[in-house]
């Protein structure tokens, strides 16, 4: 794909800058990849476009993916605009080739239109999250330790190779909270009842996904068992609801790869 559209309509808030109808083409040719991999690296790049402009950052002129390592680079992004009304157009498959001595690979081309919400922070809370690895062997165990500066309310998600998001806490009969400067280990000992194995499905060799953690201060009462009461969402569904409490959140997210 060699060009890229851009439509802007903007809307200022006072706490907010909502960017509508922005359009963006991405593109992805990976060597040695599935074409579900490739096409998640489309998706991925085409959003972090969206965000890179809602931002006021300049839009790069290469949207074309070629390294599947740069997946992590595009979901970190999420975390810098909330993409609302999505809406995705697969465009006719072609094909890309380095050079004459170079055998063609399919290149998948993806075009999508979204809104993109900016809100500022009414938040001082800081949160501080790390994994015990960021390339595991497929079934190995996922720990997870995270600390707050205030006593907070969290949630837990991942986004998977699928681009699903898939909450895995809070269930729907409690709120998980978190002790103000006391560093929190999860799977908890002795309270939750799952461990963390990473898995790669198989139909591929590898997937990056990414853990997701939301926090606010417990004296904001942001009941996320209640506005997240189900397992498994879209990006749309998972943004339209983070995204009316989101300034009084503070989130983390950390890409991870797992390998056959």
């Amino acid at each position: 794909m060699k060009y890229l559209i851009i439509l802007i309509s903007i809307i200022l808030y006072l706490d907010a800058k909502q960017l509508n109808d922005l359009e963006v083409e991405a593109s992805s040719a990976i060597l040695n990849s599935t074409a579900e991999e490739a096409k998640n690296l489309a998706l991925r790049r085409a959003r972090s476009l969206l965000i890179e402009q809602a931002n006021g950052t300049s839009i790069s002129s290469n949207t074309l993916v070629k390294d599947g390592s740069l997946a992590a680079e595009f979901i970190k992004s999420y975390s810098s605009g909330i993409i609302l009304n999505e809406k995705i157009e697969w465009l006719p498959l072609t094909q890309y080739q380095k050079d004459k001595n170079t055998a063609p690979i399919p290149e998948y081309n993806v075009k999508i239109k979204a809104d993109v919400l900016i809100k500022e922070k009414e938040t001082d809370l800081v949160l501080k999250t790390t994994i015990n690895k960021n390339i595991y062997n497929n079934n190995e165990k996922m720990a997870i330790q995270t600390l707050a500066s205030e006593n907070s309310d969290i949630a837990i998600f991942f986004l998977g190779y699928d681009d699903k998001i898939y909450k895995l806490l809070p269930d729907l009969n409690q709120k998980v909270s978190i002790t103000k400067n006391k560093k929190i280990e999860f799977p908890r000992e002795n309270k939750d009842k799952f461990e963390l194995e990473v898995v790669v499905p198989d139909n591929l060799k590898k997937v990056t996904e990414a853990l997701w953690i939301i926090a606010a201060k417990s004296k904001d009462n942001i009941s996320f068992n209640i506005h997240f009461d189900k397992d498994v969402y879209s990006l749309n569904e998972f943004f339209s609801i983070y995204s009316k409490f989101s300034q009084k959140c503070v989130e983390k997210i950390i890409p991870y790869h797992v390998h056959k």
